[in-house]
């Protein structure tokens, strides 16, 4: 009996499957071999058939939630994922296409993406646009909506013309770093009546992952610094052109961070927390990346470029492999690298960097004092 309890006690407190199977090593077929010994292991002391009739409740319990611990153990498995202390991932449900026509051009929606915190996003294929790689957000709910109306206005904004003729052509150079907004429509729903926002937008073709992915999926100890670096100073450029234009971007978080390897580029996601610069606020948080966010967000106070500044190097904290939450830097940083990323994380944004191109800058010349003349570094992503 007490060790029914101690399992039923355990398996309900798990929070992954690591946490009920530990550590299995070796190849993928070791490991499937290990876990397989370890089900059975735990399977006898707890299944119904093995104890006594007044047991079997308690026994029944334990055995259910060792059942489905296995099932997400043998998910992260087939994905290559086991070790990384995270709850599989369901099963994606079954897509079935929607064709939609906007302003009398077909736009089919052909997969599913993402639910993201106020969108859903589908990958798309739209009429209107010959190049690039295109994607549909829709508003969850009616309430949501604003955001998306924010991100599209914000957007325009950014590929609108500046009527200073060298900012202009640095803003030319960096719009490939942010999605292009080709158009937006409204979805109404005939039994409530309320109405929701849609968003057809477009970013470069190619190989591309968010941050998220690569440090949970690809490099799970962090990248090399080398290749972080090259990410850092594209992102402090996109974030100056924002800055230019008089807004920030307000949720600069792993998951909004798109990284193309092999063309050394990157793109800017969901700009739906934009704010003016000095007079609003960032409308919202997202807490699974609290700990990317400065703590002016949470009091509402009116948005500064040292806000993106915080988000970007907290972002790059976590691809090399540290923990912006504590502000752990890995040994493999030098120094002086560690000193810059650690200055945008002061938690008083007057003690942060106040300019993205002064700061991409002088991190440029932290990086030559370091390592010397910049060379290219081929960024493999298997």
């Amino acid at each position: 009996r007490e060790t029914l309890i101690g399992l039923n006690e355990s398996f309900a407190g798990a929070v992954c499957p690591e946490d009920v199977f530990g550590r299995l090593c070796g190849t993928a077929s070791e490991q499937r071999t290990m876990l397989r010994a370890v089900f059975a292991k735990l399977s006898r002391s707890c299944h119904p058939d093995l104890v006594a009739d007044a047991e079997k409740p308690m026994a029944e319990a334990a055995f259910s939630r060792l059942t489905d611990w296995k099932q997400q153990a043998d998910l992260k498995l087939a994905a290559g994922t086991y070790g990384d202390r995270r709850p599989a991932a369901p099963p994606a449900p079954t897509f079935a296409p929607i064709e939609l026509w906007v302003r009398d051009q077909r736009l089919f929606l052909n997969r599913l993406i993402a639910e993201g915190t106020f969108a859903t996003v589908y990958g798309a294929e739209y009429e209107g646009c010959d190049t690039g790689t295109v994607f549909v957000k829709i508003a969850r709910e009616a309430a949501d909506s604003d955001f998306l109306t924010r991100e599209i206005a914000a957007l325009r904004r950014l590929h609108e013309s500046h009527p200073d003729p060298d900012a202009e052509r640095f803003l030319q150079e960096q719009r490939a770093y942010v999605p292009h907004p080709l158009t937006s429509f409204t979805i109404a729903d005939f039994a409530t009546g309320e109405k929701r926002r849609g968003t057809v937008l477009s970013v470069p073709e190619g190989r591309c992952f968010t941050v998220e992915a690569l440090r949970r999926d690809k490099f799970p100890d962090g990248v090399e610094p080398q290749h972080a670096y090259w990410i850092f100073r594209r992102l402090l450029l996109t974030l100056w052109m924002a800055h230019l234009q008089g807004i920030v971007h307000g949720a600069v978080t792993p998951d909004h961070v798109l990284v193309y390897p092999e063309e050394h580029g990157i793109v800017l996601l969901d700009w739906t927390c934009t704010a003016q610069i000095g007079t609003e606020t960032v409308p919202a948080l997202n807490p699974a990346f609290a700990s990317h966010f400065p703590p002016e967000v949470a009091r509402r106070e009116a948005a500064t470029p040292a806000l993106d500044l915080y988000g970007a190097a907290a972002t790059i904290l976590t691809l090399l492999g540290g923990d912006p939450a504590t502000g752990w830097v890995p040994a493999r940083v030098p120094a002086p690298v560690a000193a810059a990323l650690e200055s945008c994380l002061a938690p008083s944004p007057r003690r942060r960097p106040q300019d993205a191109e002064a700061f991409h800058n002088a991190f440029g010349t932290i990086l030559e004092s370091v390592h010397g003349r910049r060379t290219y570094a081929h960024f493999a992503v298997s």
